[in-house]
């Protein structure tokens, strides 16, 4: 039984050798040189630029997200120590207090985040313009 498994596993290495070196239906360049694209990448260029903006903008809106929930608990946190010292809870104050401090802090990073993340969006707007311009304008010969 080990012999017949180790022939299957040798054969299915040798297939997979084969297909790494046979092209593809959807690759109809040779192997070993690339292909110029005809658009000089700009294509190429368009489509990852619109992947980037897609994941940037969807990390944008995670950021707020978590600004929001951030901002919550840091109410929270204000609120109970304003509880607590009410009653005189110096024990729970102190603790509010504290947590309260870690929201702070956190908030101050998302808010740092939030702002990169819209200054490189904006930035990749701006080239994604750029290359559609680029691209409208045609070769240039």
């Amino acid at each position: 039984m080990l012999h017949t498994l180790q022939q299957a596993f040798r054969e299915a290495v040798r297939n997979f050798h084969e297909a790494l070196e046979e092209p593809s239906e959807s690759d109809a360049r040779p192997r070993g040189r690339e292909a110029a694209p005809a658009d000089g990448g700009l294509t190429a260029d368009l489509v990852l630029l619109q992947s980037t903006l897609s994941r940037l903008e969807d990390e944008v809106q995670r950021t707020r997200s978590a600004l929001a929930l951030e901002r919550q608990a840091l109410e929270a946190c204000e609120r109970r120590g304003l509880l607590a010292a009410e009653i005189e809870d110096a024990e729970t104050v102190a603790l509010a207090q504290s947590y309260a401090e870690e929201h702070r802090t956190h908030l101050a990073i998302l808010v740092e985040k939030e702002d990169v993340l819209r200054r490189e969006l904006m930035h990749h707007r701006q080239r994604l313009q750029h290359l559609l311009i680029l691209s409208s304008a045609g070769p240039s010969r």
